[in-house]
């Protein structure tokens, strides 16, 4: 499995925005230069945190994009979701009585509660937003 940059780069914004945004509403290009995201890129995936309700926007003078629940209140699986779609794994093409196709099953079942089971304030607790983060599994 692996997480699109798309999906990383968003994953990276909101962290960014998990202590920023409360002070004031960050501004693409703030948050383009201080976490190295193309600013075209980043305009699109704060877009679609943005339909997807994890993101509120303000505009003119001091206008920008800030979350729009408590980090506590948003799951890493969410913003997965929102840009990747639903997760996916390699399945086997034997029917779902063979063990392969079990374990795969399992395996995503695992995932998904992992996923499910931190939120926004959990990771940044884990190093912030400053860490590079990797999502290869």
């Amino acid at each position: 499995m692996r997480i699109s940059k798309k999906a990383e780069y968003g994953l990276i914004a909101m962290l960014a925005m998990v202590n920023r945004s409360r002070i004031k509403p960050v501004q693409i290009q703030e948050l383009s230069d201080s976490e190295k995201i193309p600013a075209k890129f980043l305009e699109q995936i704060l877009l679609s945190l943005k339909k997807g309700g994890l993101l509120e926007s303000k505009r003119g003078v001091g206008g920008g994009y800030r979350l729009a629940r408590e980090p506590d209140r948003i799951r890493v699986s969410e913003i997965v979701k929102l840009i990747d779609g639903p997760l996916q794994l390699v399945v086997s093409p034997h029917g779902d009585s063979d063990g392969l196709s079990v374990y795969f099953a399992t395996l995503h079942r695992k995932i998904e509660e992992h996923f499910n089971g931190y939120t926004l304030r959990d990771v940044a607790d884990l190093g912030g937003a400053g860490h590079v983060l990797n999502f290869d599994i």
